[in-house]
């Protein structure tokens, strides 16, 4: 008889579940390589052995899962309905021994943290990694710059743990902190036609060049901040850079129109921009998003960081 302070362990059902993992990862390798070969060399398995298991795993479930011929492999439909759920599996799994592996070594593991590349200015972005650093020095923090959906590709892969994003964006499968609200204003190169207006509207820009991202960088938040503007009549000239000063270059050296937040305005005057409010509110939200279901003891310690900045409550580093 089991001693009480022990842990009695999985029952017969969960341990069924935990040995029959393995042939959904297999069925998953088959799938996206369409070959028991190269499948099998990924586990290092004989492909003879790897056939078996497929065809075990064909048993237990009472149907075909892939159309065999002496050329090639396909997966049936019955295939075609599994390859999701396996994927989500083999994402669980992965995330649990990386959690396992964590809590096991005692580690501090590293932190991938994901951010647009023309928000290095954003004071809260700045002062969470900062303070990260300085009270957690044992852990490893690298930034990966990307646009948003390419970031939200690599989040949701695993692929970074965290991501500054500016929305509106596709929350399926994603906690979502909100950090800051930005208004912005117009920026025109001095000598513009429409420097004699002390504010700007839609319709003022109407004929007249402005600056404007791709929408591959944001599809969604860049419709919503240049939409009005295009609807009005503005003559859209693509940036493809996102890094903040080549932006500016650009627009002082063509002439162009160009949105700015309200902040960082001043900032970007001197001798070559002027300043005017927009008489319709233009606004734009950035957040810090991680995967719903999956945190480390490092992303859930920068989370807690964030909801507090987000509160508005003051960080205190400890070094």
């Amino acid at each position: 008889m089991m001693p009480p302070d022990q842990p009695k362990g999985p029952d017969r059902n969960a341990r069924k579940a935990l040995i029959g993992a393995d042939l959904y990862l297999y069925f998953l390798a088959v799938a996206d390589d369409l070959s028991f070969t190269s499948s099998a060399r990924r586990f290092g398995i004989d492909p003879s052995w790897m056939s078996h298991k497929i065809k075990e795993l064909e048993r237990k479930l009472g149907c075909i899962l892939f159309v065999r011929t002496t050329r090639r492999i396909e997966l049936t439909e019955e295939g075609r309905a599994l390859v999701a759920p396996a994927r989500r599996l083999a994402q669980a799994l992965e995330d649990t021994h990386r959690v396992a592996l964590y809590l096991q070594d005692g580690i501090a593991p590293s932190l991938t943290i994901g951010a647009l590349p023309h928000g290095f200015w954003s004071p809260k972005r700045v002062d969470l990694i900062d303070r990260f650093i300085v009270e957690h020095p044992q852990t490893e923090v690298r930034v990966r710059n990307g646009s948003t959906p390419l970031m939200l590709k690599w989040l949701r892969s695993g692929e970074i743990d965290l991501a500054f994003v500016g929305g509106p964006f596709d929350v399926t499968g994603l906690d979502v902190v909100q950090l800051s609200e930005e208004r912005y204003c117009v920026l025109l190169p001095k000598g513009h036609p429409l420097e004699a207006k002390t504010t700007i509207g839609f319709e003022d820009v109407a004929g007249h060049r402005m600056a404007m991202l791709s929408e591959q960088h944001s599809p969604q938040a860049v419709r919503k901040l240049f939409g009005p503007f295009l609807e009005a009549g503005a003559i859209p000239f693509a940036v493809a850079e996102l890094e903040r000063e080549a932006l500016f270059r650009i627009a002082e050296r063509n002439r162009l129109v160009v949105l700015c937040n309200v902040k960082e305005a001043p900032s970007r005057t001197g001798d070559a921009f002027v300043i005017r409010p927009m008489r319709e509110g233009v606004t734009n939200y950035k957040y810090l998003v991680r995967r719903s279901g999956f945190a480390t003891p490092a992303i859930e310690t920068f989370w807690e960081m964030a909801k507090r900045v987000a509160e508005c409550e003051p960080l205190h580093a400890t070094g």
